[in-house]
Formats: structure tokens, sequence, C-alpha cells
């Protein structure tokens, strides 16, 4: 995909990952796995301004020459990217 021509707004599903906060050490050389646990199910929404086989970049905030609000996802953890159309977008 590579950087597009021009950002468009979009909203990006993905599953965040996870980290104990147990602060003391644990019994074992193997945490378990995690059993009755879901996963994190996120949405994002901003302007998509670069997307490849590694990562998906989006802002929030777009200005002329400037941007704001920078989020990185990599693209193992991206499940769905839709693009958002409407009136004025």
């Amino acid at each position: 995909m590579g950087k597009p021509t021009k950002p468009r707004p979009v909203m990006v599903r993905w599953v965040d990952a996870a980290m104990s906060a147990d602060s003391h050490w644990s019994e074992g050389d193997r945490p378990q796995p995690p059993k009755g646990k879901s996963m994190h199910m996120c949405l994002t929404v901003g302007w998509l301004v670069h997307a490849d086989k590694e990562w998906v970049q989006i802002v929030a905030t777009l200005a002329d020459g400037a941007h704001a609000h920078l989020t990185e996802i990599p693209r193992g953890m991206v499940r769905e990217i839709k693009a958002l159309t409407g009136k004025g977008i």
C-alpha cells in the first residue's frame, strides 16, 4: 500500500497487546496460557497517512504541512481498515 496519495479518513479495527500488572516474581519458568480472557479489540479513527506490510499509521489531526497525534499499529494486529465516507469528507 505505501503512503496514500492523499490522507483519507478511516476506522482501524485492531487487537491490542496486553501486559500483566504483576510486579512480583511468579513461580515457574513460563506463564500459563491465558484462559477465559478475551482479546482487547480496539477501534481507532483518524487520517490514514501510511500503510504497508509492516505498519499502519494514522493521525488524529492534519494541518498545512503538519500533523499531530500519530498512532502506529503493527500490521499483524490490524483486523480491518474501513474507509469513512460522507458529506464533506
